[in-house]
């Protein structure tokens, strides 16, 4: 019995060019892969991972030497991957026997390109803590998490001073050179907005 060969609608070859066509067409205006990221969208949900410049200004409560209130801002670049380097200034006070003023390097590190993201930092540099202790140096590693443009932080602060050296006449004869240091151990809870 012999075959009879299948017959095909002269417009199908057509309609596969076509259809063909379209879905490159759609495909050629989708974002490179390297502009979509994890999010999938050519806007990322976490501005952290875009490049450009970067700033932020955070108010926080301390308990260390008493409790103070803080305000800080800190400038810089995001490097498009999640990493931000700047550094920063503000003001830390109780309004009564505590002002400082410190001046910091800034690093921070968002792990996701999500919205929600978890984050590590540090701050390093000086403060200058009128009236009592003079200048004197900090360092305050952090953790916390980014939901949009706003941080939740937990900062542990360590902050040396030097008093100066004095000298003690005891009376076997000799003056004795006796130097003096102060460490300050802070816990800060702090709420910051990038923009």
């Amino acid at each position: 019995m012999t075959k009879i060969p299948r017959c095909h609608k002269p417009h199908d070859r057509n309609n596969i060019d076509l259809k063909l066509h379209y879905h490159e067409k759609i495909y050629s205006d989708l974002p490179p892969a390297d502009d979509v990221g994890y999010t999938g969208f050519s806007q990322q949900a976490n501005h952290r991972y875009e490049k450009g410049y970067g700033g932020n200004v955070a108010v926080g409560i301390a308990a260390g030497y008493g409790f103070t209130g803080m305000l800080t801002t800190s400038h810089g670049y995001n490097f498009g991957n999640g990493v931000f380097l700047g550094a920063g200034t503000g003001v830390m006070t109780n309004l009564y026997d505590v002002i400082e003023i410190p001046l910091f390097a800034h690093l921070r590190y968002s792990f996701i390109p999500k919205k929600v993201s978890p984050f590590i930092g540090a701050k390093a540099g000086m403060t200058y803590f009128l009236g009592r202790f003079g200048l004197g140096l900090t360092l305050s590693p952090e953790i916390g998490i980014n939901i949009g443009k706003v941080s939740l932080g937990l900062v542990y602060m360590f902050e040396r001073f030097d008093g100066g050296s004095i000298k003690i006449d005891y009376a076997v004869g000799y003056p004795v050179t006796v130097r003096s240091r102060y460490n300050i151990h802070w816990l800060n809870f702090t709420v910051s907005y990038d923009f």
